[in-house]
């Protein structure tokens, strides 16, 4: 005899609205990716949506229709975190960092909004990171949905850390190298050299690498060391942009010669120069 076959209906999967998602009234929609039933199937979109900061009357507003419901929790990019397989809801509410962009079934005003964007060791800083977010439907709490929305609210490279506030009078300068290689004119070595003295040597073959150091924002004894073959004796092919510095992007011969195998060139800071005014600048080297 012919068996039965029973048709079961899955419940629709809860969502987000297409539009109306906004942060801080900035529209969040084009960073919705795609919903997962799980927090590790949600795929973030491939770029984070830029928000600008500067409102100072909305906080979080999703947006949805029909009878579901929401809980958002935000994740800097600092804490390091990669959703895996087995990961549940619970387990990104716990990640250190992370911390709740709702409040009982609604999103923050904008205050409150904002000390979670800005949470972390020195508070003045916005960092980036992904805004989580649990829909479910309001007939059973078993029918969920995952957005992963990733968004950038600061453009310096502090707003990818949690750094303490520089000490007072002091400012972090970031060397960044934007470009993978070492050029073509010997050098071997780039090094930034902050107040405690610790030479931080920066990695010529990633693109995007960086160091960092905290110096004196008035100018002291902090520097920017560039080791050389010996045959580069002008210093050719190193460019430093130092806008909104008071270091020099002109440098000096401070070792080495001809026939010593190696010249190091030293960037310093100028101490008469005008003051860093700001509390993280970064300064970029080319090497051709």
């Amino acid at each position: 005899s012919a068996g039965i076959v029973e048709n079961i209906k899955l419940p629709s999967a809860p969502t987000l609205d297409a539009s109306g998602n906004k942060i801080l009234n900035v529209p969040i929609d084009s960073g919705l990716g795609t919903p997962g039933r799980t927090p590790y199937e949600a795929k973030a979109a491939a770029s984070p949506v830029t928000v600008a900061t500067t409102d100072t009357t909305s906080g979080l507003a999703l947006a949805t229709s029909g009878a579901v419901t929401y809980e958002a929790v935000y994740i800097p990019n600092w804490t390091g975190f990669i959703v895996s397989a087995n990961d549940t809801w619970t387990d990104l509410l716990g990640v250190t960092g992370a911390k709740a962009l709702t409040e009982n079934g609604v999103g923050l005003d904008n205050a409150k909004t904002k000390e979670v964007l800005t949470a972390g060791n020195d508070n003045t800083v916005f960092k980036n990171g992904t805004i989580w977010v649990k829909v479910t439907g309001a007939s059973d709490a078993n029918n969920v949905n995952f957005y992963a929305i990733p968004i950038k609210v600061g453009t310096g490279i502090e707003s990818e850390l949690n750094l303490s506030a520089p000490e007072s009078g002091n400012a972090y300068v970031f060397l960044k190298k934007d470009a993978i290689g070492a050029g073509s004119n010997g050098v071997t070595r780039v090094a930034l050299v902050g107040t405690n003295g610790v030479e931080e040597t920066l990695d010529l073959n990633t693109a995007g690498a960086y160091v960092y150091a905290e110096v004196d924002k008035d100018g002291g004894s902090s520097k920017i060391v560039v080791t050389t073959a010996d045959t580069n004796t002008t210093p050719t092919g190193i460019t430093l942009t130092v806008t909104g510095t008071n270091f020099k992007n002109t440098p000096e011969k401070t070792d080495g010669a001809v026939g010593s195998g190696i010249i190091t060139w030293t960037y310093a800071q100028n101490s008469t120069g005008t003051a860093i005014t700001t509390d993280y600048v970064t300064i970029s080297i080319a090497l051709s």
